[in-house]
């Protein structure tokens, strides 16, 4: 049996056809057209916007991407100056050691120089010494030899003469 609080009880519309007519109401076709329109304009509205939306996207990515370039600039400008500060620096350094090396050599050649002129006056001071010292001993030996010699013609002299004997060993004496 068809139950009366349910509307669409198939029991109910099969029953009787007549008595169960269902009234439209001319409203319905209203809402429809409503609804259509507001999601038209809203799609519209959404279409508009949303380049309205796309194009500050855009902008905003631009200014971002303008900016990013801008610091990037501004770093590698920082980077630059530091990268030139350095190599002032090392060329400053540079330049201190090659003056203090140069100063160096200067240094040792100056050494090397008094060195040799030092070497080269006490060879000059030894030879002088040297000369004299053989010019001593040759003027030794020659006293020595006139002193042997002078001895020999006391010794031998008369006996030369005849008047005196030769003793040969005086003479042998002498001679050494």
């Amino acid at each position: 049996m068809a139950d009366p609080n349910r509307p669409n009880d198939p029991a109910r519309t099969n029953a009787s056809s007549s008595s169960t007519t269902v009234k439209k109401s001319g409203g319905g076709g209203t809402i429809a057209f409503i609804l259509a329109a507001v999601v038209i304009v809203v799609i519209v509205l959404f279409w508009l916007f949303s380049g309205d939306a796309d194009t500050a996207v855009e902008q905003d990515a631009e200014a971002a991407a303008a900016g990013a370039e801008a610091e990037i600039d501004e770093e590698a400008a920082d980077v630059g100056a530091e990268i030139d500060d350095a190599a002032a620096g090392a060329d400053a350094a540079l330049d201190d050691a090659a003056a203090e090396t140069e100063e160096a050599v200067d240094d040792a050649g100056a050494a090397i120089d008094d060195a040799a002129a030092d070497a080269e006056a006490a060879v000059d001071d030894a030879a002088a010494d040297t000369a004299d010292a053989v010019e001593d001993a040759g003027d030794a030996v020659e006293g020595a030899a006139d002193d042997a010699a002078a001895e020999i013609d006391a010794e031998v002299g008369p006996a030369a003469d005849g008047d005196e004997e030769v003793d040969a060993e005086v003479v042998d004496e002498t001679a050494n």
